[in-house]
């Protein structure tokens, strides 16, 4: 059904995968909501903030303490859309993610790394269920400006399936 969680978190993460290196304390918060719309159809977001880490880069030292609003390095959004139209069989999915440089949270590994991401998803049946077609797209967007090697990656993946049951 259609909520709102509010959730705060705080503790230590070993953010360099060095074992010399210290762990670092981090904290954050993030609102999520769902929205159902009609019997079919669901919307849901999210916004996350957290604190930026102790890092080393090729620039400095860099150190952030606390929240600060209008850094929106150690922001995090996410949109999600599912739905179903019984009168065709017809399922869909779509999601976009864009995650700040400085964002942590405990769910994920990154160090250093702006990232945005998006998926879309049809699955169509046809012929009373007997054919099922599946169209996907899915976009990964990383960069890291922090190396020297000024790193970058965009990748979009596709995939189409056709499955004939009889």
């Amino acid at each position: 059904g259609n909520h709102l969680i509010v959730t705060g978190y705080t503790g230590t993460k070993q953010i360099i995968s060095n074992t010399s290196a210290a762990a670092s304390a981090l904290s954050g918060m993030s609102i999520q909501g769902q929205w159902v719309v009609g019997r079919y159809f669901k919307i849901s977001g999210e916004a996350a903030q957290s604190t930026s880490p102790v890092y080393a880069s090729s620039q400095a030292t860099q150190k952030q303490q606390g929240f600060k609003i209008n850094d929106n390095s150690n922001k995090a959004y996410a949109v999600r859309a599912w739905g179903y139209l019984p009168a065709t069989l017809t399922r869909f999915e779509g999601y976009y993610q864009k995650t700040g440089i400085n964002f942590q949270n405990f769910t994920s590994y990154r160090v250093n790394a702006n990232t945005s991401t998006w998926s879309m998803r049809i699955e169509q049946y046809l012929w009373k269920k007997q054919l099922r077609l599946l169209a996907a797209a899915r976009k990964n967007d990383f960069s890291n400006p922090f190396v020297i090697q000024q790193y970058n990656s965009n990748t979009v993946f596709t995939s189409f399936s056709a499955t004939l049951r009889k």
